[in-house]
């Protein structure tokens, strides 16, 4: 085909005879690896393998490597690199091939995207190295297919980043949101909700129904966010809002969570009730501290939960469904 191809490090074209030089196969023996033998290597090594020119032609390849692209063996030897990566990587599949083959690389362990022929995304681990021969050069590129274990770790990274209840942010995955992801934080209003009477309803009603009550509150707070907004569950019955200071003022927000969470909710035993929330605000200013915020939105919580104890108002209570038309619907500004 034009080019040679690297088997254990040795490279040499397809049927012919690479001479290895004496070794543990027999003392001043030589060690003869003729087309046959070649073939059987690539077909048994359990993993994808394929041989391709600087252009990213394929110039050999083996059966599973068509088998985890869904082709024919023949259909996978006239493939190239473009019609295999997935559009999203190719930049960087491009700007890898030029290291390697630029010699700044002795080789490259990456994972990457591939297309198969139905269309699906194949995540595959990839290890390339270069091998020239006679003024030749090819790579030759070994694939795990990582699909299943690509999938387990996402999940994983999620579970590891949301509130299982709800679906929001956790503690843990805000942080990495506002202040772990290395971008600068922009200046946010804060809002720090606690949700009312979730002890009461756990204690009468089980705590099957204080969890609806939480994902209830949960759907709100989701419904009135905007693109930009951050929101998240911190623990127990506290949530977190933040948004861009340039839409909306603190007292403003804080006064939208309280209508918009007071929305009729079903709870099985408990009937239907109306939650309310203690808020508590805060500015956190361009390059800020979000604990330093959040401490001070805490203060301010809970100075609103004491005052809701002295307004039954502000009480997650049961609700008769002739009374929603009472409560207000403001929206948010701007």
């Amino acid at each position: 085909m034009g080019y040679s191809v690297a088997v254990a490090g040795a490279v040499s074209p397809p049927g012919e005879v690479a001479r290895g030089r004496p070794g543990k196969c027999g003392e001043g023996s030589d060690v003869g690896y003729d087309g046959q033998i070649y073939r059987e290597l690539l077909d048994d090594s359990g993993l994808a393998v394929v041989v391709h020119g600087p252009d990213g032609a394929v110039v050999e390849a083996n059966q599973a490597f068509a088998d985890m692209l869904g082709y024919t063996l023949t259909e996978a030897l006239a493939l190239t690199a473009a019609q295999v990566i997935h559009p999203e990587d190719k930049a960087q599949r491009d700007a890898d091939a030029g290291r390697l083959l630029g010699g700044q690389l002795p080789n490259l362990a990456t994972e990457r995207r591939l297309i198969a022929k139905d269309g699906s995304t194949i995540w595959a681990r990839v290890r390339k190295s270069v091998r020239h021969q006679d003024g030749q050069m090819v790579v030759m590129v070994i694939i795990e297919d990582w699909t299943t274990q690509h999938e387990q770790v996402t999940r994983l990274e999620y579970a590891a980043d949301h509130d299982e209840l709800t679906g929001l942010l956790n503690r843990r995955g805000l942080w990495a949101r506002i202040e772990v992801a290395g971008q600068p934080i922009h200046e946010k209003v804060l809002a720090l909700i606690d949700v009312n009477g979730l002890k009461d309803i756990n204690d009468r009603h089980g705590h099957a129904a204080g969890d609806l009550l939480l994902a209830g509150v949960a759907r709100s707070l989701t419904a009135l966010s905007r693109p930009g907004w951050v929101t998240a569950r911190l623990a127990g019955d506290e949530f977190v809002l933040l948004a861009p200071a340039k839409n909306v003022t603190a007292a403003a927000l804080a006064r939208t969570v309280r209508t918009k969470v007071a929305t009729l909710l079903f709870l099985p035993d408990a009937g239907t009730v109306v939650p309310s929330v203690a808020v508590g605000t805060a500015e956190l200013p361009a390059g800020g501290v979000l604990a330093h915020a959040l401490r001070e939105a805490d203060t301010a919580m809970y100075a609103d939960k004491r005052r809701s104890h002295h307004d039954r108002r502000h009480t997650t209570r049961p609700q008769n469904p002739r009374r929603r038309a009472a409560l207000e619907d403001n929206t948010m500004p701007g």
